[in-house]
């Protein structure tokens, strides 16, 4: 009965320290329920399958990740398992030959119990919270960015990670029924540490790379952009200029249908003049103009870009910056994405529609607070909020709605971001609310 005991509680201390460390690296929380079914469950494979137990610990964690988010890239879930399988049991395994060594074999095998239920699972969690806060910002851009990485290079990691995590597991058995106190085994364990440290220092170089390309990338589309947008601004600029040039003209001819004293000749010249000039007091394009207070050079190019589609599209285009805007409070890379992914399905909507319209205000609450607002027509008699941002969704045959998913994953890495979706009759609205002060 002690001894049943002591193994209930051996497995517990080693169920949590899994969970621990599986929400460590994946961000996602394990509930208290799924807590104690996962250590029930373990407790019967480590009696039906001794080390080999490891089988359903990766495939607990993979469907764990898998029902609670189907739109998770697989790649990404099963090296979220796999390296909780392999690092927690290697940090476990190491810790404890780490006591044995200093300790001496009497004093450990006196405390082996003590140990195995508090000291090692504690330790083994504080060591891979330490190696993970540190690769935190490589984790996170690793995370929001796994769809543009080589699918091939990270399924060989996963591939690599599975055949160390048996060969790890093997060794346990080996060790166990063939050769106690096998001196290889040391050994193994640094091997595989140096392994796990090798794995995280070139994910960290790849997400480096890949930043370093992004940023490029940013680089170049923002002087593109930027040349259309100077483009933009000369025509305007020609236009006024072209009216400045026959105003005096206007002027006479104006003052000779006043001097008649007749309203409808003069209304008639007036809107003749206006006509023959092509000049429309409402015209949507010199709102870009309104562009002049957004002072951050991408964010500008961004929008500029769009505005500058849509009406080419033939979408009329409204924009409000009433402000200075001169700070952002995310990365520029990721918030250069989701304005280009607002940005585009508010165009595709928009010009579906028989009165194409897409508003757009940037708001600054006292420095404190950043507003986005996208806003636009669209033509679909029932959009479900609930879906729209699921991986494949669309109200279109393309799966246009595909990036909506793309931008949960990235503000999943920011808690000072927040994204609201609303419907009022048929326009669409789209609401970034950006905080400054909190740590993402």
């Amino acid at each position: 009965m002690y001894h049943s005991l002591i193994e209930i509680l051996i497995t517990v201390s080693q169920g949590l320290a899994f969970c621990a460390i599986y929400s460590l690296i994946s961000q996602e929380k394990i509930t208290p329920l799924n807590f104690i079914l996962f250590s029930v469950i373990l407790q019967i494979m480590l009696y039906w399958l001794n080390y080999f137990s490891f089988i359903y610990i990766f495939l607990y964690f993979f469907s764990h990740g898998y029902f609670r988010n189907k739109e998770t890239n697989k790649y990404l879930l099963w090296f979220y398992s796999v390296y909780t399988t392999f690092s927690t049991s290697l940090m476990g395994y190491g810790l404890s030959n780490f006591f044995r060594y200093v300790l001496g074999n009497v004093i450990y095998s006196h405390y082996a119990v003590l140990l195995n239920i508090t000291v090692i699972p504690i330790l083994s969690i504080g060591i891979n919270f330490l190696i993970l806060k540190i690769l935190k910002p490589n984790m996170d851009f690793f995370r929001s960015n796994i769809d543009f990485l080589d699918k091939k290079i990270i399924c060989i990691i996963d591939i690599f990670l599975i055949i160390c995590c048996t060969i790890q597991y093997t060794s346990y058995w080996i060790e166990s029924n063939l050769f106690p106190n096998n001196p290889i085994r040391g050994y193994m364990i640094i091997l595989f540490i140096c392994i796990i440290v090798s794995l995280l220092g070139y994910l960290r170089f790849k997400t480096k790379e890949l930043n370093d390309q992004q940023m490029q990338q940013l680089k170049d589309n923002q002087m593109n952009d930027l040349e259309k947008y100077v483009q933009h601004i000369e025509q305007m600029y020609d236009s006024i200029r072209g009216f400045r040039h026959d105003y005096k003209n206007m002027l006479i001819s104006l003052n000779e249908s006043l001097e008649t004293n007749n309203l409808d000749t003069i209304k008639n010249t007036y809107y003749g003049i206006l006509k023959n000039e092509n000049i429309s007091l409402q015209d949507s394009k010199y709102d870009l103009a309104r562009l002049n207070n957004l002072q951050i050079l991408p964010l500008k190019s961004i929008f500029s870009a769009k505005i500058i589609q849509a009406l080419q599209e033939n979408i009329e285009v409204s924009l409000e910056v009433m402000e200075p805007i001169t700070e952002y409070y995310i990365e520029i890379t990721d918030y250069v994405r989701i304005l280009a992914i607002l940005l585009d399905n508010a165009i595709e909507s928009a010009k579906e529609t028989l009165q194409p319209k897409i508003a757009i205000a940037v708001l600054s609450e006292k420095c404190e607070e950043q507003l986005v607002i996208i806003e636009n027509t669209f033509s679909e008699e029932t959009i479900d909020l609930e879906k729209i941002f699921e991986k494949g969704y669309s109200t279109k045959e393309r799966n246009s709605g595909l990036g909506l998913a793309n931008i949960k994953e990235i503000l999943k890495q920011y808690e000072n971001v927040s994204l609201e979706t609303e419907i009022s009759g048929f326009l669409f609205r789209q609401k970034i609310i950006m905080k400054r002060g909190i740590e993402s």
